[in-house]
C-alpha cells in the first residue's frame, strides 16, 4: 500500500483528478473531499471539502482533458458539476431518484447517470440538459410498440368492419324494400290480370249464349249468309269489269269474260235475294236481333281478350322483378352474415391485441429495474448500463438510442467496463465476470440453390421475402423473356415447399406475403401484378394497368389494398377485394424501383431512378423526401414503426435516415471506397 487516509464516514467513490496528482472521494457524510497524493511521504493530504449534496455522495467521475472538473452523483437525486480549483458548483442536474453511478465520455461532451429509480440518463455536458432516458429493455419496449400498433390497427379494423356491416345492412334493407314493392306490384298485376281473365270468361259465356240462340235460325242465317256472300261477289265482279273497260286499250276477250262472270254473279245475288225474301218476315226480324246480339258478344269477347293481353306483360315484368329482388336480398343477407362474422372476428382480434398489449406493457415495465452502473466506450460511440435486471444494455452515446441487450448473468450486475474495441466486461452478484463480444460475426446458415445447371432455381433471383411467421421464404426470378419463377422454401431446412412456373410469362421482380400469410403478391416484367392463394396454388387476382416492367409490390396491413411500383414511372394502388385500380400516383422522372407499406399505416416508402426516396400515402399525398441520394436508387426499406429508413443505389452507398424528420443518420460506403 502506498498511502491511505481515514474519513469520518464511509467512502462510496473515488476518482483521479488534476492529471493524476490528486484524488477526490465521495462519502456517506454528503461530502466530496480532495486529497493530494504525496508519493514521497506515502500519505494523502486533505486539500479541501466540497459541500452541497443533501445525501450520500455515491459516485464520482473526472471531466477530461485535465481533470480540473468532476461530476458527482448522490442519494439526494442530483448530479453536480464542480470546479475543483475553487470548489464551486458549476451546475446541478436532477436525476429524479437516488444516483448510483456517474460517468463522463472521453471527449467530455456527454455525462451519464445511473439511478435506483430504474432510470439512467444521458446529459449534454455543455449545457447540462437531459438528452435521453435510458431505461428498461430495448426489446421489451419495441415489443410493446409493436403491440400498440397492432391494437391501433385492431381498433381501426373494428371500426371498418362496423362501417362495412352498416353498409351491408343498408343494402339489405334496400333490397328488402325492393322485394316489398315488387311483391305489391305483382299482387296488383295479378289482381288486374285476374279481373281481365274473368271478363274474358264472362264474354266467352255470353257469346256462347248468343250462338245458341242464333242456332235456332239456321235456315235464315244460311240464306242471309248466302245472299251477303253473293252480293259481295257480284259487287266485286262489277268493279273488276269497270276497271277493265276503262283501260286505254281494253282486251276484248278479257272484257267479254268479265262481263259473263259479272252477269252470272249478279244473277246469283238476285236468286239468293229472292230466296231470302220468301222467308217469314217475323222470323227474319228475330234472326236480325239474335245476330246483332251475337256480333256484340263477339266484339265484347275480342275487347276482353285484348285487355287481358295488356295485363300479361306488366304481370311478367313484376314476376321477374320479384325474382331479381329476392335473389338480391338473399345475396345482401349473406353479405350481412359475412359482415357480422367479420365484426366478431375483428372484435376477437381486438380483444386479443389488447390482452397482448397489457402483457407487453407489464413485461416492459417489469424490465425497468434499479440501474447501478454506467460506462462510456473509449471511442465515444456507446454507453453501457447495468443493474438489477441482470442484463447489460448498450446505447448510442450521442442520442441515447438503444443498441443491444446482453443476457447471461443470473444476478444483479454491479460493474461494467469497455475492454478495448469491440468488447465489454461485466461483473455480477452471481459471482461471475463475463467478457461480451460487441460485434459478433454473422454465420451463413444455408445456401439455397447451387448456381449451376443442376440448381433448383433457374437463372437469376430478383426478389426474396420471408413470410410473416418467418417459417417460409419466397423467391422470385426466372429467365428474362422466357418465363417467371416463384418458389416457396422452408426456412428451417431449405426444403422446397411450392413451385410456381406459370404465374408470369417473364421474370419476377417483386414479392410480398399478405399479413395473414395466406396470399403471395407478385410483380413481373410481363407488366402484371398477380396474387396467389398459397393454400390452393391458384391465381385469385390479376391486376393489369402498368405499361412496363412492374418492379415491386406491397400489401397494406389490412389485406385489402396493394401498391405496385413500375418502370413506367408510376405507382399504382389496387383494391384486392374488387380487383379494381384505386389510384395511379405520378411525379417520378424515372422508374419506381421499390415500394413498401409502412407498418399498419396507409403510407408507403418508395424509391426511384431519379434519386428520390420518399414516403407517400396511398392516396398519392407526398409526406416526406429523404435527401442525399446521388444516383439511381434501387431499393429502400423502413422499420414498421416508421422511424428508420434505409436505401441503396447504383453508387453502392447505403444511407440511413431518421424517417420522422429526414435527418441522415449514417452512410455506409462499399469496402475500399475513398
Amino acid at each position: 500500500m502506498l498511502c491511505q487516509a481515514q474519513t469520518a464516514a464511509a467512502v462510496n467513490a473515488v476518482t483521479w483528478i488534476a492529471d493524476g496528482k490528486q484524488i477526490a472521494s465521495g462519502g456517506a457524510d454528503y461530502l466530496i473531499r480532495v486529497w493530494y497524493v504525496d508519493v514521497a511521504k506515502r500519505e494523502l493530504a486533505a486539500l479541501k471539502e466540497i459541500k452541497g449534496h443533501e445525501g450520500p455522495v455515491t459516485s464520482l467521475a473526472t471531466i477530461p482533458p485535465n481533470g480540473a472538473q468532476l461530476i458527482s452523483g448522490s442519494g439526494d437525486g442530483t448530479i453536480r458539476q464542480w470546479n475543483l480549483e475553487d470548489g464551486q458548483l458549476i451546475r446541478k442536474m436532477k436525476h429524479g431518484g437516488p444516483v448510483a453511478a456517474v460517468a463522463v465520455r472521453n471527449d467530455g461532451k456527454r455525462f451519464g447517470s445511473a439511478g435506483l429509480n430504474n432510470i439512467a440518463k444521458l446529459w449534454d455536458a455543455a449545457e447540462g440538459k437531459e438528452i435521453a432516458e435510458l431505461r428498461g429493455d430495448r426489446y421489451a419496449r419495441e415489443f410493446q410498440s409493436v403491440k400498440e400498433r397492432e391494437l391501433n390497427f385492431a381498433n381501426n379494423e373494428v371500426g371498418y368492419r362496423k362501417s362495412a356491416f352498416q353498409t351491408a345492412t343498408n343494402n339489405h334493407n334496400a333490397q328488402l324494400e325492393r322485394v316489398r314493392k315488387a311483391t305489391e306490384t305483382l299482387a296488383a298485376a295479378e289482381k288486374t290480370y285476374g279481373e281481365k281473365k274473368t271478363n274474358v270468361l264472362n264474354a266467352t259465356e255470353a257469346k256462347a249464349a248468343t250462338e245458341k240462340v242464333l242456332a235456332e235460325f239456321a235456315e235464315i242465317k244460311k240464306a242471309t249468309d248466302a245472299h251477303e256472300a253473293a252480293e259481295k261477289a257480284s259487287t266485286q265482279a262489277a268493279a273488276e269489269l269497270k276497271t277493265a273497260k276503262e283501260k286505254p286499250s281494253p282486251d276484248k276477250a278479257i272484257v267479254d269474260k268479265l262481263v259473263a262472270d259479272a252477269d252470272a254473279k249478279a244473277k246469283t245475288a238476285t236468286d239468293t235475294k229472292v230466296a231470302l225474301d220468301k222467308l217469314p218476315a217475323e222470323a227474319k226480324e228475330k234472326f236480325k236481333a239474335a245476330n246483332d246480339k251475337f256480333n256484340a258478344a263477339t266484339k265484347a269477347l275480342a275487347d276482353a281478350e285484348a285487355e287481358l293481353k295488356k295485363t300479361e306483360l306488366p304481370k311478367s315484368n313484376a314476376e321477374h322483378e320479384l325474382q331479381l329482388a329476392t335473389k338480391a336480398a338473399a345475396k345482401t343477407e349473406d353479405a350481412v352474415t359475412t359482415a357480422t362474422a367479420a365484426i366478431q372476428s375483428a372484435e376477437e382480434f381486438q380483444k386479443q391485441s389488447d390482452t397482448e398489449l397489457q402483457t407487453a406493457r407489464k413485461a416492459s415495465a417489469d424490465s425497468e429495474k434499479p440501474i447501478r452502473m454506467v460506462a462510456f466506450s473509449p471511442d465515444n460511440l456507446a454507453v453501457a448500463t447495468t443493474g438489477d435486471d441482470q442484463k447489460i444494455h448498450t446505447w448510442n452515446a450521442d442520442n441515447g438510442t438503444a443498441i443491444e441487450t446482453f443476457r447471461g448473468h443470473k444476478g444483479p450486475v454491479f460493474a461494467v467496463a469497455f475492454a478495448g474495441k469491440g468488447a465489454l466486461v461485466s461483473g455480477a452478484a452471481d459471482r461471475s465476470a463475463v467478457i461480451w463480444d460487441l460485434n459478433p460475426g454473422w454465420t451463413l446458415a444455408r445456401t439455397i440453390g447451387t448456381g449451376d445447371a443442376a440448381s433448383p432455381i433457374s437463372d437469376r433471383v430478383n426478389a426474396v421475402r420471408f413470410s410473416p411467421d418467418g417459417k417460409r421464404l419466397a423467391t422470385g426470378g426466372g429467365e428474362p423473356t422466357r418465363g417467371g419463377e416463384i418458389k416457396i422454401w422452408q426456412v428451417a431446412d431449405g426444403k422446397l415447399l411450392q413451385s410456381f412456373t406459370n404465374v408470369h410469362s417473364d421474370a419476377v421482380f417483386g414479392l410480398d406475403f399478405s399479413a395473414d400469410g395466406k396470399y403471395l403478391a407478385s410483380s413481373a416484367a410481363d407488366k402484371f401484378v398477380k396474387v396467389l392463394d398459397l393454400a390452393t396454388g391458384k391465381v385469385v387476382k390479376t391486376f393489369e394497368g402498368h405499361t412496363h416492367h412492374v418492379l415491386g409490390v406491397s400489401w397494406k396491413r389490412d389485406g385489402r389494398t396493394l401498391a405496385s411500383a413500375g418502370a413506367d414511372n408510376v405507382i399504382k394502388v389496387w383494391d384486392f377485394v374488387t380487383g379494381e385500380r384505386k389510384k395511379t400516383i405520378e411525379g417520378f422522372a424515372k422508374e419506381v424501383t421499390s415500394i413498401s407499406f409502412i407498418g399498419t399505416t396507409d403510407q408507403t416508402l418508395a424509391c426511384s431512378g431519379d434519386d428520390q426516396v420518399q414516403t407517400i400515402s396511398d392516396t398519392g399525398e407526398k409526406i416526406r423526401s429523404f435527401e442525399a441520394g446521388t444516383n439511381f436508387m434501387n431499393s429502400a426499406s423502413i422499420t414498421p414503426d416508421g422511424r428508420i429508413a434505409i436505401a441503396g443505389g447504383q453508387d453502392s452507398v447505403l444511407r440511413v435516415w431518421n424517417a420522422t424528420n429526414g435527418e441522415v443518420l449514417a452512410t455506409f460506403a462499399p469496402p475500399g471506397a475513398k
